[in-house]
């Protein structure tokens, strides 16, 4: 039986990680912390609850500013933590399009900042930009632009780094 909503029983965030978690005012959200302070593993713990509670057919969007960044940082961790709470399985992962399906249906497409032009047309639940300071603004603005539909969340996350946005 495939459960209706979705909480990690198991991970433990920190308290700044947490302060993430339970915001529930629905407004944009921009997270700016160095590295190494484990900002990547609760996004992509955030993105998982996030996914699967969502309450429409529109997909979540992770983008970060380059292919090899998306894969190596976002999609593949992002996949491997969904295979180990058995919310998806290989059958369910297109890697040639970076989209994650949950068992529940729910969608995951992850995008580069490069190429932001393949998100046109879509509409989007929610997203998360990875690395924002280091994404132009042009493919920032695109983003918010997939998400006027559904009134969804931008979630800004970076490092001091960059002089963008």
């Amino acid at each position: 039986m495939i459960p209706t909503v979705g909480i990690l029983s198991d991970y433990e965030p920190h308290e700044s990680a947490a302060a993430f978690h339970e915001d529930e005012s629905g407004k944009d959200r921009v997270i700016v912390a160095p590295i190494r302070s484990g900002k990547t593993f609760a996004v992509l713990h955030e993105i998982m609850v996030v996914a699967w509670n969502n309450p429409t057919d529109y997909p979540v969007l992770v983008m970060a500013p380059t292919n090899q960044q998306l894969r190596d940082i976002n999609i593949r961790p992002l996949y491997e933590l969904l295979l180990y709470y058995g919310v998806t399985n290989d059958k369910l992962y297109n890697k040639s399009e970076n989209i994650i399906t949950l068992k529940n249906g729910k969608r995951i497409y992850g995008r580069s900042a490069e190429s932001f032009e393949r998100i046109r047309g879509l509409t989007i639940y929610e997203s998360f930009i990875d690395e924002a300071a280091l994404c132009s603004k042009e493919a920032i603005d695109v983003v918010k632009g997939r998400m006027l539909t559904t009134q969804g969340r931008l979630n800004l996350i970076t490092t001091p780094k960059g002089k963008n946005n």
